[in-house]
């Protein structure tokens, strides 16, 4: 895009860039974000069996009917379902398109005014519509979202089936930084000895 020359040529022509098959790398992109998110599932059924059937709704109104003042483990899911289920509507719009559930993709284009617009993705779908944007920002957007979410749903889930070894409460706890083993792995187990914080291990949880 910097490189693009807006000038119009003599023959009232104009180069404009272009990645090439945007519908397949789009197409490619949300079905590996649907699979990375299929297989976080089958870890919350290994705590939580019975949800089966009903997907990330049936989990958030288990996890609502209990204990509400344990975490913000809630709030948390009430956060991340509409994210997860974009995904999800997203891959089907993918695999199992129909006029009124299907992605709309273009490459660079220019308009009428002479000005270079990115690729750009839209989702038509009745549950989680999503207008049109750059396919750039989205993919960071999921990215930002896939890391995240997969993590705190590892560390409210394992938080929640602790066991106390020993009589001692275990915890998961944020790791300091100088105690990490890999500075990408922010969770671990430990216990509170008094005043201080003291991490049994330092490898994710």
């Amino acid at each position: 895009m910097d490189s693009l020359d807006p000038k119009i040529q003599p023959d009232r022509s104009i180069l404009v860039p272009a990645i090439g098959n945007v519908e397949t790398r789009c197409n490619e992109f949300l079905q590996r974000g649907d699979h990375a998110l299929r297989k976080l599932f089958r870890l919350v059924r290994k705590f939580y069996s019975d949800v089966g059937s009903g997907g990330w709704e049936r989990l958030k109104n288990k996890i609502d009917r209990g204990t509400s003042d344990v975490d913000n483990f809630p709030q948390f899911l009430a956060d991340v379902l509409p994210f997860l289920q974009l995904i999800r509507n997203a891959r089907n719009c993918v695999e199992h398109p129909r006029p009124e559930q299907r992605l709309l993709t273009t490459d660079f284009t220019v308009d009428p005014k002479n000005v270079l617009h990115p690729p750009m993705i839209q989702v038509k779908h009745s549950r989680t519509p999503l207008e049109k944007m750059p396919v750039g920002v989205l993919f960071s957007r999921i990215l930002q979202h896939l890391v995240g979410g997969v993590e705190l749903m590892i560390v409210f889930l394992c938080a929640r089936h602790v066991k106390t070894i020993g009589g001692m409460p275990i915890q998961v706890i944020e790791l300091p930084p100088e105690r990490r083993r890999s500075p990408h792995v922010r969770y671990g187990y430990g216990a509170l000895l008094g005043d201080q914080l003291v991490p049994f291990c330092s490898s994710t949880v």
